[in-house]
């Protein structure tokens, strides 16, 4: 974030708190998420941080997995809410098909 102009003064001489570490305001900002397969359970992560640090996300929009987390952010879900989801999931309901899964005594049948 760019600010413009002069930083305001402080007499006691110290900086002036972060908005977002002292909890007065949020940051609109747009969230466009990008990730594949189960390396996008760091957006998840990445969405946490964001949240806690203030920000709000105005748009959202993603590809992959982060079309996924996209859609549960933009629909309303919390970033604890996700975590918990995210935790609970059995990702291998995601497992593509391989060559091995054609092998009777290997694959699918077994």
């Amino acid at each position: 974030m760019t600010q413009t102009g002069p930083a305001p003064e402080d007499p006691g001489g110290k900086a002036p708190p972060d908005e977002a570490r002292a909890g007065n305001a949020s940051k609109p900002v747009d969230l466009v998420l990008k990730d594949d397969g189960v390396t996008g359970i760091g957006l998840v992560g990445a969405n946490s941080v964001l949240t806690e640090s203030g920000y709000r996300f105005q748009r959202v929009a993603g590809t992959f997995a982060g079309a996924i987390v996209g859609a549960l952010v933009a629909s309303g879900i919390t970033a604890t809410g996700l975590h918990d989801l995210m935790a609970n999931l059995g990702y291998t309901k995601f497992r593509g098909e391989t060559k091995l899964d054609h092998l009777p005594a290997l694959g699918k049948g077994r």
